[in-house]
């Protein structure tokens, strides 16, 4: 049986998070434990998985998570962060851990990072994805990605993806029916060759990035 180690220190955010890892992993084990101390003596027990916010009782966010990795290197971390400090995301993921999402990611986005993360890869927010793309250079004009496959709206639909919006809020921002939002999504996975939303995140960055103006 598979063993998840979902740490917070709100109640709710724990229950929630167990409830993604179980529509993806029904067998599961799951621990709940709510500050670094008892996160720490959790993981040095035999797990896969451990799901574990970034700002907790018991030490700083770097050191708090540092640690977590060092007593138990092969155990997959994935953090969750409630803040949006990017600067900070990085710094964490650059440490070694599997995965950086934040507390306002979709439900499915969370559970294809989990499956990700199992399968050996690694995850971050779309939030850093964006930022590094823009750091290495500024995004391609809309036409340029019509030109590869993607409608005008279909560009304004992944676009706001990537800024980690929900289904509902992008039909809201492009005034359409959620379903509208739906259908799009699916051609965007088809055009993008993408097998979800985070995958579909990392494919149109990665059309970004390798754009020249």
């Amino acid at each position: 049986m598979s063993r998840v180690i979902i740490c917070d220190d709100h109640a709710l955010m724990r229950d929630a998070l167990a409830a993604t890892v179980r529509s993806c992993m029904p067998n599961v084990e799951i621990v709940q434990v709510s500050n670094f101390v008892d996160c720490w003596a959790a993981a040095q027990t035999q797990a896969d998985l451990c799901i574990c916010d970034l700002a907790m009782p018991g030490a700083s966010p770097r050191d708090g998570i540092a640690k977590l990795l060092s007593l138990q290197p092969g155990l997959a971390v994935v953090v969750v962060s409630g803040s949006a400090n990017l600067g900070e995301m990085e710094d964490i993921f650059e440490l070694g851990v599997a995965g950086v999402i934040t507390k306002v990611t979709e439900g499915a986005v969370v559970e294809a990072a989990i499956r990700l993360v199992l399968a050996g890869g690694r995850c971050m927010a779309p939030e850093m994805f964006r930022r590094k793309a823009a750091l290495v250079q500024p995004a391609p004009p809309p036409h340029t990605q019509i030109a590869r496959g993607l409608t005008k709206t279909q560009v304004e639909v992944i676009r706001h993806l990537v800024d980690g919006k929900t289904n509902k809020e992008i039909a809201k921002q492009l005034a359409i029916a959620p379903s509208t939002v739906n259908s799009h999504l699916d051609q965007i996975f088809k055009r993008l060759g993408a097998a979800n939303r985070t995958d579909a995140c990392h494919r149109y960055l990665a059309m970004q990035s390798t754009y020249a103006p």
